[in-house]
């Protein structure tokens, strides 16, 4: 039996900024604001430029459904395309410690994997980080070793001249070293977040 995913990468985010807003969040989750058109339209680049990163790592397998997405379906068919020999994973999803996260690409080199998460935006912050952090404790508790973690991003330098040139479009950050070291931290932040989201009141 799989065990309950109690946070995400992005409550465990959520957590981080503000404890009150991810006990409101898993609580009274129907009373949220839904997002705004500004908002929806954030999400929407993010998933197109997804979409076109992928395209740097041709014939990728999805192990997250995007429609009816389960999680412990995603879990499990991770596991299996690993399994069966799969070199390159879509949305490849990992369960540890009751913390959910599915990674944008996953390239197997040799006995390795190198891990991708995609950001839209032209520069990496501290979040992009701590996201990397979170999915990292994840995925290595998970038996997978992680040769590299890299950030993709786009170079704003870029200008496209014809045919676009994904190779060009996306700047690649390895940000292997910093979170390793955060892992401590990270270990200690998933219980404590886990205590306020068992609180009562």
């Amino acid at each position: 039996v799989l065990e309950k995913a109690t946070l995400s990468k992005s409550t465990f985010i959520r957590g981080l900024q503000c404890s009150k807003s991810l006990y409101l969040y898993k609580h009274f989750y129907q009373q949220r604001d839904l997002p705004d058109s500004t908002k929806q339209a954030i999400f929407s680049r993010g998933n197109a430029v997804g979409s076109l990163a992928q395209k740097l790592f041709p014939g990728g397998q999805y192990a997250a459904k995007q429609d009816n997405f389960n999680y412990a379906d995603a879990v499990a068919k991770t596991k299996e395309l690993i399994q069966n020999g799969e070199n390159i994973l879509y949305e490849a999803a990992f369960l540890f410690d009751g913390v959910y996260c599915a990674l944008d690409i996953l390239v197997k080199n040799n006995d390795t994997w190198i891990a991708y998460e995609v950001k839209s935006s032209a520069k990496i912050t501290s979040t992009h980080k701590l996201d990397a952090a979170i999915q990292y404790y994840v995925i290595s508790n998970n038996e997978i070793e992680i040769q590299d973690f890299q950030l993709l991003y786009i170079n704003t330098a870029y200008v496209r001249k014809g045919k676009l040139d994904l190779n060009q479009l996306f700047s690649k950050k390895s940000v292997l070293h910093e979170i390793q070291s955060q892992q401590d931290f990270i270990a200690s932040k998933v219980s404590e977040l886990k205590l306020v989201i068992e609180q009562t009141e």
